[in-house]
């Protein structure tokens, strides 16, 4: 999807309801990413400040996660 400037916003790449999800900042810069499987969060997702710092990670399980950060 994109932002009301015309820039990219998030993005998915699915096969057979797997994929990886990202969204950006406003600027174009990576916010956060992360596999989806199945259409829910699965695995380590990570967090990003807007300098592109990592934030914070969180470890998801079938959707439920905990943060880290």
């Amino acid at each position: 999807s994109f932002n009301g400037s015309g820039r990219l916003r998030s993005e998915i790449t699915y096969q057979n309801g797997t994929g990886e999800f990202r969204e950006y900042y406003d600027d174009g810069k990576l916010r956060r990413k992360g596999p989806v499987v199945d259409g829910k969060n699965e695995g380590r997702w990570q967090y990003f400040f807007p300098d592109g710092k990592l934030e914070g990670e969180c470890v998801y399980v079938k959707g439920t996660g905990t943060y880290q950060g």
